[in-house]
């Protein structure tokens, strides 16, 4: 994938790749908490993991 980028990008992410992945691994355990009170709320399960995503993502958690 990053030999796709740009080769200033490529470069950067190869930088930057630990702390791009701790990031991800840092969102990806705040999703629980969201998609449980979603899913509380009446979403089925599938639909809160995919919104709790997009939540955690936007509000940068």
């Amino acid at each position: 994938m990053v030999a796709k980028a740009s080769p200033k990008t490529a470069k950067y992410i190869e930088k930057y790749s630990h702390k791009i992945a701790n990031f991800l691994e840092e969102l990806n355990k705040q999703e629980g908490p969201f998609a449980s009170g979603l899913v509380h709320l009446g979403l089925p399960p599938d639909v809160a993991g995919e919104l709790a995503k997009i939540i955690v993502f936007f509000l940068g958690i």
